[in-house]
Formats: C-alpha cells, sequence, structure tokens
C-alpha cells in the first residue's frame, strides 16, 4: 500500500468517527428530550407550577401569592384594575416578617387617595452619607406605586444644599399638609406614620426590605 493510500484510509477513518461522534450528539440530545423531563425555561413556567403545588425554598406561595426568585430578586403577579404585573421585589414576605410597621400606615394610602388626588411627595436629605441606599430604596418604592397604585410622586428634597435640590421643592414632614414619604437610612429597621408623614427607616440594604415590608403590607399579601 502506498503512502497515499494509507493516508486516504487514515483521513477515511477519521471521518468515519467524526460522524459517529456527532451521530452518537444527536441521538443522545434525542433520547434526552424523549425521556427527561425538562426544567421549567420562563419565569411564568416557574410561577405557574408554583400554583400547582411545586414548591421550593426558591419558589413558593405565600398567602395566596406566588413567588419566584429569578436573578437575584424575588417576582409575584399583582392585580391593579384590569391589568396583572409582575413585580420585582429584593426580599419575599418571609424575610421581612420581623420589621415592625405602625397600625396607620394603611390609613396614609387611603388619605393619599382620596383626600389629596394620589399626590405623594418623596423627600430625603440630600447631605445624608447613604444617598446609594436611599437610591435603591426610593427606586423599588417609586416603580411599584407608581405602575401598581397609579400614585403620582413628587420628589424633594428636605433642603436644598445640593444643586440637583435646587430643582425640587423643599419638603419635610412638617413644611406640608401634603403626604410625605421620607426615606431615613439610620436607625432601626420599621415603618411608620404620623399625621401626613410615612417615614421608611433602616440603615444600608435595610431601608430597601423596609420599603418591601410596606408593599406587601399595601398589596394585601402582609398584614401589620
Amino acid at each position: 500500500m502506498s503512502k497515499k493510500q494509507e493516508k486516504d484510509e487514515k483521513e477515511n477513518k477519521l471521518l468515519f468517527i467524526a460522524i459517529g461522534i456527532i451521530v452518537l450528539i444527536f441521538a443522545s440530545f434525542f433520547v434526552w428530550k424523549i425521556f427527561y423531563n425538562p426544567e421549567p425555561t420562563t419565569l411564568d413556567d416557574v410561577y405557574q407550577e408554583t400554583l400547582e403545588g411545586d414548591e421550593t425554598e426558591d419558589n413558593f406561595m405565600y398567602n395566596g401569592y406566588s413567588f419566584v426568585k429569578a436573578q437575584g430578586l424575588w417576582y409575584t403577579k399583582i392585580q391593579a384594575g384590569n391589568s396583572l404585573y409582575t413585580i420585582p421585589f429584593h426580599y419575599n414576605p418571609k424575610e421581612v416578617e420581623d420589621i415592625p410597621m405602625d397600625d396607620f400606615v394603611r390609613d396614609y394610602l387611603v388619605d393619599a387617595y382620596y383626600d389629596h388626588n394620589k399626590t405623594v411627595y418623596i423627600t430625603f436629605d440630600p447631605e445624608d452619607p447613604s444617598l446609594g441606599f436611599v437610591a435603591l430604596a426610593n427606586g423599588e418604592f417609586s416603580v411599584n406605586v407608581a405602575k401598581t397604585l397609579g400614585l403620582n410622586l413628587i420628589a424633594s428634597c428636605t433642603n436644598d444644599s445640593i444643586e440637583v435640590c435646587k430643582e425640587v421643592p423643599t419638603i419635610t414632614c412638617d413644611n406640608t399638609e401634603e403626604p410625605v414619604v421620607f426615606f431615613d437610612p439610620n436607625g432601626e429597621t420599621r415603618v411608620s406614620a404620623t399625621g401626613n408623614c410615612l417615614t421608611i427607616q433602616g440603615e444600608g440594604k435595610e431601608l430597601t426590605r423596609a420599603v418591601d415590608r410596606l408593599l406587601f403590607n399595601w398589596y394585601d399579601i402582609l398584614e401589620n
């Protein structure tokens, strides 16, 4: 046998081996499709399976609501009017049950709705060193209530010590009778209501945890 024939025979063997490997790959793929029941691939799939009783630590039912964890956030569906919204939270209800909240917090929402044309001022101290946590908590709060509750949120500051605050109203809990939400990134994690002022309080990420505690109450997921 010539060297050329040996080379051709070797190449043919390699070709047959390669074809065989490809066939095995496709065969194993089809066997997998037939005999393996794949995991749900979308959030809605997991949401539906949770409703049907297939629960884990990353998806479970809570007070009639299905909660699913995906990419570090918790999702549930909230009915608002004729629309159903998929809402993200940083925490699930079990993780915020321990946060104290005043009994009057729900009255605050009703008051904003019916006595103040759904208008609420969002305010914070621009000189506080924890503004990054305030921004995170405010984002969680504002996106939720604007979308599902239809509140008219007005950005404000407690003083105009920085340039951006010169362009918005200066609002504190004491200088207006309109509903005010004050983000306080200091002290005990809690949600309190006094008069027209709702204070969401907590150090660092605890501020966002307090926001989720409030939202779960307003959505009738978690009582006081």
